[in-house]
C-alpha cells in the first residue's frame, strides 16, 4: 500500500472511454495523486459464491463497461497508481444495492418501523453477501484494496426516528451473544428520546448557564439513562466485528496483499461513536482510516435532530439547542452559527474545525496508525434529509481560498496523507488549489 497516500474518489473513472481514462489518469499523475478510489463495472457474478446468503446477485452486466474497468486498472497500474474500490455493505441506495424483497434485512427502529435504506449489520445474509462481493472483486479485477463506505449505522443528520436503529431479531440475537439485553436497552433509549422531545426548557437553560463543563451533565445523564451508553457501545462492537470479518476475507481473497480502509466519521462531537465507529477498536483491523473531515458535515449532523426536537417541543429555541450542543462537545472556541438559517447560509464551521477534528483523531489512535484525511472539495452539496435538502439551495458554494485553508489545517495537524472527494464534481481550480496548498513548505 502506498503511504503517504494522496487519494481521490471518483464515480465514473473506471467506466469511461479509453481516451477519457488516459486523459484523467495523466491529469491526476500531475497532481501527485497516488491512490484512486473508483467504482468499477459490475461483473458476471458467480452464483456459487452466494450460496451462503439469500441475497442473490441480480444485476445486469454491461460487458463494454467491464472492459472499460479492466482498461482503467491496467493503465492506472502502468502509471503507478493503486486502486481501492469503495464497498458499502449496508446502504441500499448505493453501488452495493441490497435487494429489497427480504424485509428482515432492513434495520428496525425503536417503534418497529423498517428503514428501507439501511440493511442490518448483524443480519448474517448481509454479512455473507458483503464477503462474497469482496471475493468477487479480487477474483474479477486486479485491484489493490477495498475501502469501506457507510460502514456504520445511520447518522444523526437523518433525525432521531431513523437514527435510532437497530432493534431487529438479528440484533437481539447478537446482543445476547455479546452480553447485552437489547429489550432493556430499547426501553432506555425510548425513554431518552421521549425525554429529548419533551425536554424541559429549565433543564436546558440550567446546563447552558452553568459555569462548569459538561462533565457533571454527562455523569448525571449516565445515571438517568445508562442504557443509552450501553446501546452505543453495543453498536460499536457490532461494526468492529463486521470489519474484522471483512478484513479476513480481504486478506484471504488477495493473498495478503490487499489493503482494507474505511471512510469514517470524525470523532469531534462524538460523531463516530454515535454511528457505531470506535477508532481504537477499528484500528486493529483497518490498514488505514480515511475520516471524512467535511467542514459542513460537522455542523449539519445535528440539524436533523434539531428539527425533530423543535417540531415536537415549541418551548425550546433553536439557538438554545445549538448552544447546548457546542458546550457539550467543547466547540466553544469557534465562531459558530446560532440559528438554523445561519447554518444553512454559512454552510458550516470555519476551516479551523478541520484541524480540530484531525487533531482529535490523532489523539485517539496515536502516531503509528495510518490516517488519510478526506476533504469535501465537491461543488455539489451532500444530501441529508428532506428538510435539509429542501433548504440546500440557500447555502453558498465553497471557494478556492477556503479549500486551500482546509488543506493547510490538515497539514497543521501533522497528517502526511490527504484525499479529495470527488474528482468528477470538484472544479479543476479547486483541485489545483488543494495541490498547491499541500505542496507548500
Amino acid at each position: 500500500m502506498k503511504w503517504p497516500m494522496i487519494s481521490i474518489y471518483d464515480g465514473q473513472m473506471g467506466r469511461t472511454s479509453k481516451e477519457e481514462t488516459d486523459r484523467v489518469l495523466s491529469e491526476l499523475k500531475g497532481y501527485g495523486i497516488n491512490t484512486i478510489h473508483a467504482f468499477l463495472a459490475l461483473w458476471r457474478p458467480d452464483p456459487a459464491r452466494y450460496e451462503g446468503t439469500r441475497l442473490k446477485p441480480g444485476w445486469d452486466v454491461d460487458e463494454e463497461k467491464v472492459a472499460s474497468s479492466e482498461y482503467f486498472l491496467a493503465r492506472a497500474h502502468e502509471l503507478g497508481f493503486e486502486v481501492h474500490v469503495p464497498l458499502s455493505p449496508f446502504s441500499t441506495s448505493h453501488h452495493f444495492r441490497i435487494p429489497l424483497e427480504h424485509k428482515d434485512v432492513f434495520c428496525e427502529d425503536l417503534y418497529g418501523r423498517l428503514d428501507w435504506r439501511w440493511a442490518c449489520p448483524n443480519n448474517p445474509d448481509v454479512r455473507e453477501r458483503a464477503c462474497a462481493f469482496i471475493e468477487e472483486y479480487f477474483s474479477n479485477y486486479e485491484i489493490d484494496g477495498i475501502i469501506l463506505d457507510f460502514i456504520r449505522f445511520r447518522e444523526m443528520a437523518v433525525g432521531p426516528d431513523k437514527y435510532n436503529i437497530c432493534f431487529c431479531p438479528h440484533c437481539r440475537s447478537k446482543a445476547k451473544q455479546l452480553g447485552y439485553d437489547l429489550d432493556r436497552l430499547r426501553e432506555g433509549v425510548k425513554a431518552f428520546v421521549e425525554y429529548l422531545y419533551n425536554l424541559p426548557r429549565k433543564d436546558l437553560m440550567k446546563f447552558i448557564s452553568s459555569p462548569r463543563g459538561p462533565g457533571d451533565f454527562l455523569l448525571d445523564f449516565y445515571f438517568r439513562f445508562p442504557e443509552v451508553l450501553e446501546w452505543l457501545r453495543f453498536r460499536c462492537e457490532c461494526i468492529t466485528e463486521v470489519v474484522r470479518e471483512l478484513r479476513n476475507v480481504v486478506k484471504a481473497a488477495s493473498g495478503g496483499r490487499g489493503a482494507l480502509g474505511a471512510n469514517t466519521y470524525e470523532p469531534l462531537g462524538a460523531n463516530s461513536y454515535l454511528v457505531g465507529q470506535d477508532y481504537r477498536s477499528l484500528s486493529r483491523y483497518l490498514d488505514y482510516f480515511e475520516p471524512m473531515v467535511y467542514y459542513k458535515d460537522m455542523i449539519l449532523h445535528p440539524v436533523g435532530s434539531m428539527v425533530s426536537i423543535l417540531r415536537h417541543n415549541p418551548e425550546i429555541g433553536e439557538g438554545e439547542i445549538l448552544r447546548a450542543y457546542y458546550k457539550m462537545f467543547h466547540l466553544g472556541e469557534y465562531d459558530k452559527p446560532m440559528t438554523l438559517e445561519e447554518i444553512l447560509s454559512t454552510g458550516g464551521f470555519p476551516a479551523g474545525i478541520v484541524y480540530a477534528a484531525c487533531e482529535r483523531i490523532r489523539e485517539m489512535v496515536g502516531p503509528d496508525v495510518r490516517v488519510c484525511a478526506l476533504l469535501y472539495t465537491s461543488k455539489d452539496e451532500p444530501s441529508y434529509n428532506y428538510w435539509v435538502d429542501g433548504k440546500v439551495g440557500t447555502r453558498p458554494r465553497i471557494n478556492v481560498e477556503f479549500v486551500k485553508e482546509c488543506v493547510r489545517m490538515v497539514k497543521k495537524a501533522g497528517f502526511s496523507s490527504i484525499g479529495y472527494f470527488t474528482y468528477q464534481s470538484t472544479p479543476k481550480e479547486f483541485l489545483e488549489a488543494a495541490v498547491q496548498a499541500w505542496n507548500e513548505p
